[in-house]
């Protein structure tokens, strides 16, 4: 798996889990509850930050835009003041990013057209985030591409034939990418995560980090798309869930955003690492190994000359650096030195080749 590097931050097999704070427009269109919530998402312990960013006119048709919206949600009479009221101007996208440097903190923003993500590529945003919706709009995949920047991408709703086209796409424009596994149900049940998809994606793209995006409540979801190899987290933010919005009630508040960053870091420390190569050993097992193991010891006196037999030969603890299964490799062999009842047998007391006794 390649790894994929967004600001100081390496994602991939052997890397933290990348945690992305996902505010969108939790700060209500508000410049101030905008910069606290980067503020006390960094303070959590979360890698980046992510806002979303529309440019309304070119995003929307004018009769979506100016349909009446009568949502509880609501911050405008029609759709398009809706979200005009939710955006934040160039001015205040700028502070944010320097509250998210400050704070020590990636700043990720999601473009939904064009002409924002030319505001976000000229503001300086570390990497892009493009929204599930935009997974199939080839368009405006090649366009933040070529800004050369790290891009994120969700995968929900879409055909995984759709998943495939795009990630030939990017590679094609040899983009530096991630996919996100993610679910477009708002908020998402725990029977409708289908998490071990996640898997067939890292499966799919195994030359690419693979990780997921959570519109489920709590962080369940989050720590099991973990265990099962996701390599970035994506989830929502809030000072509040009672607040305004449709995306608040399955955000995450600081204190379960904090509980969820020492989860994953736990987790990361009990999965560790595979396999170093076939013959490796932790060095911590090796006492209990030595304690509980079995040796290869003499059953009775075995006279230097001797051809080795079996039941020469009897398995006991403590365990030596000839397992029971190297009776195998010992049988016919000659020994060269006398070895008494309850001694164990060692590879120099036998004509043995180097070679055989790792079984070249």
């Amino acid at each position: 798996m390649k790894t994929l590097q967004i600001g100081p931050h390496k994602i991939g097999e052997g890397f933290p889990t990348y945690v992305i704070a996902e505010i969108g427009h939790n700060h209500q269109g508000n410049l101030d509850m905008a910069l606290g919530m980067i503020e006390a998402a960094a303070a959590c312990g979360v890698q980046a930050v992510k806002f979303q960013k529309r440019d309304i006119e070119s995003l929307y048709t004018s009769h979506f835009s100016n349909q009446v919206y009568d949502s509880k949600n609501s911050y405008g009479k029609t759709y398009g003041q809706h979200r005009e009221y939710l955006e934040l101007n160039k001015e205040e996208f700028i502070l944010c990013k320097e509250k998210a440097i400050a704070c020590g903190v990636d700043f990720l923003v999601t473009p939904f057209d064009e002409v924002s993500a030319l505001f976000c590529n000229e503001l300086g945003v570390n990497a892009f985030k493009l929204a599930s919706g935009d997974l199939t709009n080839e368009a405006l995949i090649r366009y933040v591409a070529a800004f050369k920047k790290p891009m994120i991408l969700s995968t929900g709703a879409s055909a995984l034939l759709e998943i495939e086209q795009t990630y030939q796409l990017l590679t094609f424009l040899q983009a530096h990418f991630s996919f996100l596994y993610a679910v477009s149900s708002y908020p998402t049940s725990n029977a409708q995560l289908n998490l071990q998809r996640i898997q067939t994606l890292q499966q799919r793209f195994n030359d690419i980090p693979v990780g997921f995006s959570g519109h489920d409540e709590g962080i369940d979801g989050a720590l099991y798309a973990a265990a099962l190899g996701a390599r970035v987290i994506e989830k929502h933010f809030t000072l509040d869930k009672t607040l305004k919005g449709t995306d608040q009630c399955f955000s995450l508040e600081p204190t379960e955003m904090k509980l969820l960053v020492e989860k994953l870091q736990a987790l990361n420390t009990m999965l560790g690492n595979t396999y170093e190569d076939k013959s490796s050993i932790n060095s911590f097992e090796w006492d209990a190994r030595m304690k509980m193991g079995k040796g290869i010891y003499a059953a009775t006196t075995i006279k230097a000359g001797t051809i080795l037999t079996p039941e020469l030969f009897s398995f006991k603890s403590p365990g030596t650096a000839m397992t029971p299964y190297d009776i195998k490799k010992i049988i016919g062999r000659k020994i060269l030195s006398d070895l008494n009842p309850d001694e164990a047998l060692q590879w120099e007391m036998m004509d043995v080749d180097v070679k055989e006794k790792v079984g070249l």
